[in-house]
């Protein structure tokens, strides 16, 4: 009976054993079929169709679900996957929720993919339309939901995802454009565990986006709603061309952006705090098209350092850390690079500091471009920058909201060329591409509301009035401005090398009322110079500006093309000295010019033959200046300046009667006699018919054709002018080079009409005379100031010599 019994046992056992066994193998068999009928009509819902190679089937012994071959498709491209997935895996410990643990042992995906599509009105993620869910969600009728009650632990030792790829297609009425294509290489999630009370995770991420390498590692733990993420990003050549359809203003964008960066985000209930250890953003190659101006970098790098940004109550509170930037290689250009408006070869700035706290305030220590040229156009023209600079460079600079203060602001090695044509425009200055839409300019246009509310906004502005500081502008090294001026005839060449610019310190601060001063000295052309000093004060309730110094050996003759139009006169020969000394407070004007006028003489327009009646001084002028003049031939006016600035008819004391007291004050034949009988071999004294004045004559020196400088032939007549020019050292002397057709291959005895054959002689004519001036300041020490230069003059007729005529 016994032995019955326990055979009925055993076979009940195994009955049950293979009940269980053969349950659950109808369970893993039809698992597969049930599971997709059950969703079949789910997807059609969304026009949706499943691949028949698609399985789904849970093992009731593993406790595991097994996804492999997934395919979904859309109804109107079943050739088209939307979503693929080749393998997943989810793996249960069942008995440990006898311990309140989920505990998944096993959970892979492997070799997936996903699309997504927007459009103008919806977002499509795996052909399902999300907007429509999110209606359906909050079409939901509202529950009284309470404190969730969970007692379980998630366990899950580590989570594998290879191999999966995100599609991001935009489709308008352009067609298809593919946007972003994301990689995930691996995705691992390693010693997961989440309760309703804490939470911790570590994350490594491997991923592609747009075929850029992205790596990502985090630990996070959380306990009660608040925790810590330490977290490690990198972002490797992310190519600029997929952010461009994000930026409306931008037409093209090209690049490489890479990101490294170390932060950790600490998440309270208040709000939260976003700590950067290091950072650093770098670019490459950036080249990037707004309107008709394209900006392009070689490189940017900007590295941060101790980064807090701090929110609460969903507001900004807090923004502070340390920075720097280094940009290589930039310009912008305008209409295909065929002009280019900036460019410079290094930017530098370093040592900036930042924060946001209730007063913000940036630092930055110093600010340094290098190489800098601006407007220049890179046509067959090759006409040079209008600016280009060695080095601009700002130290200490401090940013509020309120206040801007600079310590120093240095320009070195200024160099400016400005073409002038003959319509008044500047060659080499590249006006800006402007496109402004109706919209826009009726936008300017203030309304009534607009026009109402100024008085305020304007008194607004005065209570937060914005204040900067400098403390010292310079100009250091070579700096020079070339003027090139070819709408007179002829055309102007003038050089200005400025030795010294300093401006001190200067604030539009109601509170300091000090004076600003300024030191500006330099060189025009070759023996030019001045030396100007003074003070500005330009923000206090009455201006107040003061300027002194002196202008020498200023060559008159190159301010003859802008006399022409206006006066009908050109001035032949002259040199124009001044000493100053005025003051501007409000628009008064008070002060003095001391004017030294040296062998001036003027002539008829474009007057270029030698020996004619304009020569011999026959101008109603030339006789008035000659009665002006003294025994050394020079003119001195004493020229008190006053008046208002806002009245234009403010003058100097009368001309008139400067020149009838003047008038009776002139040279006697006797001491010209006297003075230079010695030297009668190179000097003659003459009264000259239609001259007021007695008149100094030298010899002329006669040249051989095409000769430039002083040779043997003249060695004579140099030595005993160098030795008149040492004996009477306050006597000056015009050089005035005459040249001849011959000097240019042309035959004499016919006057010339042709512009660029009297161009060639007249430049001739200048290198004779800057020659002859040359070799007597080197070799008799004479001061350039007492040998004056004259616009040099051509003599067509028969016999005629190239010659260099002198007078005083």
């Amino acid at each position: 009976m016994a032995a019955t019994r326990s055979f009925l046992r055993h076979k009940l056992i195994k009955f049950l054993l293979a009940l269980y066994i053969g349950l659950f193998m109808i369970i893993w068999l039809v698992s597969s079929p049930i599971i997709k009928a059950q969703l079949t009509p789910y997807l059609a819902q969304e026009k949706l169709i499943l691949a028949k190679e698609s399985s789904i089937r849970y093992n009731p012994f593993l406790s595991k679900l097994t996804l492999s071959d997934i395919s979904l498709s859309s109804e109107d491209e079943p050739s088209v996957a939307v979503f693929s997935l080749k393998n997943f895996e989810i793996k249960l410990t069942l008995f440990q929720l006898l311990f309140d643990e989920i505990n998944i042992a096993q959970l892979q995906l492997n070799d997936g993919f996903i699309h997504i599509k927007q459009t103008d009105e919806t977002l499509y993620v795996a052909g399902i339309n999300i907007n429509k869910e999110a209606t359906d969600t909050n079409k939901a009728p509202a529950e009284n939901s309470e404190q969730l009650s969970f007692p379980y632990q998630l366990v899950l030792p580590k989570l594998l995802l290879e191999n999966f790829e995100i599609a991001l297609e935009k489709k308008s009425a352009h067609g298809k454009e593919k946007l972003h294509h994301l990689k995930l290489e691996r995705i691992e999630v390693n010693e997961l565990t989440a309760t309703l009370i804490e939470q911790q995770a570590n994350i490594v991420l491997q991923a592609q986006i747009d075929d850029t390498e992205l790596n990502f590692s985090a630990q996070a733990h959380f306990q009660q709603g608040e925790g810590k993420i330490i977290s490690d990003l990198a972002l490797n050549n992310y190519p600029l061309v997929k952010l461009q359809p994000y930026l409306e203003p931008v037409s093209s964008l090209s690049g490489q952006l890479s990101l490294n960066s170390k932060q950790a985000i600490d998440i309270l209930k208040s709000g939260l705090t976003i700590t950067i250890e290091s950072a650093q953003l770098s670019n490459k190659n950036l080249a990037a098209k707004v309107n008709q101006q394209e900006l392009t970098l070689a490189s940017f790098v900007q590295n941060f350092s101790n980064v807090i940004v701090t929110v609460e109550q969903d507001e900004l509170t807090n923004i502070q850390g340390t920075s720097d930037i280094k940009l290589a290689q930039a310009s912008i250009n305008q209409e295909d690079n065929s002009k280019q408006l900036l460019s410079f070869d290094n930017l530098l700035m370093e040592d900036i500091s930042f924060h946001f706290i209730e007063q913000p305030s940036i630092k930055i220590a110093d600010l340094i471009i290098d190489d800098i040229a601006a407007s220049k156009l890179n046509d067959q023209q090759q006409l040079p920058a209008l600016v280009t600079l060695k080095q601009f460079s700002i130290n200490d600079i401090n940013l509020t909201k309120t206040n801007l203060a600079v310590n120093e602001i240095i320009l070195d090695t200024l160099q400016s060329d400005v073409i002038v044509l003959k319509d008044k425009v500047i060659a080499n200055l590249i006006k800006l591409a402007q496109e402004e839409s109706a919209a826009q300019a009726q936008a300017s246009q203030p309304n009534e509301q607009q026009l109402a509310q100024q008085p305020s906004q304007q008194q607004s502005a005065i209570d937060n009035a914005f204040t900067f500081t400098l403390n010292k502008f310079a100009l250091v090294n070579d700096n020079k401005v070339v003027l090139t001026d070819n709408s007179v005839e002829p055309v102007v060449t003038r050089t200005l090398n400025i030795e010294k610019l300093d401006l001190g310190r200067i604030s539009n601060d109601a509170a300091s009322q000090e004076k600003t001063p300024f030191h500006f000295a330099g060189k025009s052309n070759k023996y030019a110079h001045f030396n100007l000093t003074g003070h500005i004060q330009p923000f206090v309730d009455v201006p107040n500006y003061h300027v002194e110094g002196y202008l020498k050996e200023l060559s008159l003759v190159a301010l003859s093309s802008y006399l022409k139009k206006a006066a009908s006169l050109e001035v032949k020969t002259g040199q124009l000295s001044t000493d100053l000394n005025i003051n501007l407070i409000g628009d008064e004007l008070d002060g003095n010019m001391l004017l030294h006028l040296q062998g001036l003489e003027t002539g008829i327009v474009d007057s270029h033959e030698a020996g004619s009646l304009i020569e011999q001084g026959a101008l109603p002028l030339n006789m008035a200046l000659g009665m002006l003049k003294d025994r050394n031939g020079a003119v001195e006016l004493d020229v008190p300046v006053s008046g208002s600035t806002s009245d234009p008819k403010f003058g100097l004391s009368s001309i008139l009667t400067l020149i009838t007291q003047k008038a009776i004050m002139s040279a006697t034949q006797d001491y010209l006699i006297t003075t230079f009988v010695p030297y009668a071999n190179i000097v003659s004294v003459a009264i000259t018919a239609g001259e007021f004045a007695l008149k100094l004559r030298f010899d002329d020196v006669d040249y051989q054709v095409k000769q430039i400088e002083p040779e043997s032939a003249q060695q004579k007549y140099m030595q005993d002018f160098i030795a008149l020019m040492q004996d009477k050292k306050d006597t000056k002397v015009t050089i005035c080079a005459i040249s001849v057709p011959e000097d240019i291959g042309l035959p004499a005895g016919k006057a010339l009409t042709d512009p660029a054959n009297i161009k060639r002689l007249k430049e001739l004519g200048e290198q004779r005379e800057h020659a002859f001036k040359d070799y007597v300041i080197e070799h008799g020490k004479i001061e350039s100031s007492r040998l004056l230069l004259c616009a040099p003059k051509i003599d067509s007729s028969k016999g005629a010599k190239p010659r260099i005529a002198l007078s005083v």
